[in-house]
């Protein structure tokens, strides 16, 4: 197994998002996500690392990422600009309560 390089640790993340790849958009399912990354499951056929996306997360929240590694419909994306904790702390909020009406 690959040693892990990611700079921050991930959280668990259950948030439905858009994912927009050379104007394609699909939607997508966050599955973690730190301040410089995200985990997702997406349905966008022939996406490959170096891709650059559009992660849509909320109306204010959307986020260019660069794929990193793509396994089946899984994909893991490394953000332009990593997330201010603010911006990462409003996420998670949003997240709980997506959580509790499951």
């Amino acid at each position: 197994m690959a040693p892990d390089r990611r700079r921050t640790d991930r959280t668990a993340a259950f948030v439905n998002a858009a994912c927009d790849l050379r104007g394609q958009v699909s939607r997508a399912h966050v599955t973690d996500i730190s301040h410089d990354g995200c985990r997702a499951e997406v349905k966008v056929a022939g996406m490959a690392p170096g891709d650059r996306v559009m992660l849509t997360l909320s109306k204010l929240l959307v986020l260019p990422a660069t794929v990193v590694w793509v396994n089946g419909a899984e994909i893991g994306c490394a953000f332009a600009n990593p997330m201010l904790g603010a911006m990462l702390s409003e996420f998670a909020l949003r997240d709980s309560r997506n959580r509790r009406l499951h």
